[in-house]
């Protein structure tokens, strides 16, 4: 995290949330199971201000990465997924319009007076970050094929190629 503010990719100490007792009706939300594993991603990256992966089984919540494996964007952190990634940007659609650190400020802080706009906030950090960690996920599968097929000097399984595009299909659909 210090890596993040020191660098200035995180302004932190403008968002900085403020860590108080959740109110009755957050702990009492009827949400579903994925809404509150959006929550508990939502909840990771306001506190942490570094990307929750580790909500979809990721292996760490991550600060920077050097390439954004959604767009090609290059040194990107929690900022660039939520407010400036390009694939994202059907996920923004009815949110606010202000950009930047103000965005961020928006979507991370705050909003439990309001359930409607911290489930809107919830969903959306969810989402992304669920994209993210899909297409880390399918990256990382795809390494693992190029290496066995070549270790064994034959091409990769059409049952895996099938699942790859299958699974690229729910993520252009948006499906988390």
């Amino acid at each position: 995290m210090q890596a993040a503010v020191s660098d200035a990719l995180i302004p932190y100490r403008e968002l900085c949330p403020p860590l108080r007792p959740w109110r009755a009706t957050v702990r009492q939300a009827r949400w579903g199971r994925v809404m509150w594993r959006f929550f508990r991603a939502w909840g990771l990256a306001s506190i942490t201000g570094k990307i929750p992966v580790v909500v979809w089984d990721g292996a760490s919540l991550v600060a920077l990465m050097a390439e954004c494996p959604l767009c090609g964007g290059r040194g990107v952190g929690l900022r660039h997924i939520l407010g400036e990634c390009k694939t994202n940007e059907d996920l923004r659609q009815g949110l606010p319009e202000v950009r930047g650190v103000e965005f961020l400020r928006w979507v991370l802080v705050g909003g439990t007076s309001d359930m409607g706009i911290l489930t809107k906030k919830t969903k959306y950090v969810g989402l992304c970050v669920a994209r993210l960690a899909h297409c880390m996920a399918g990256l990382k599968r795809n390494d693992e094929d190029e290496r066995m097929s070549s270790a064994e000097g034959s091409q990769p399984h059409r049952a895996r190629e099938s699942r790859g595009l299958r699974e690229s299909g729910r993520l252009a659909r948006g499906s988390a």
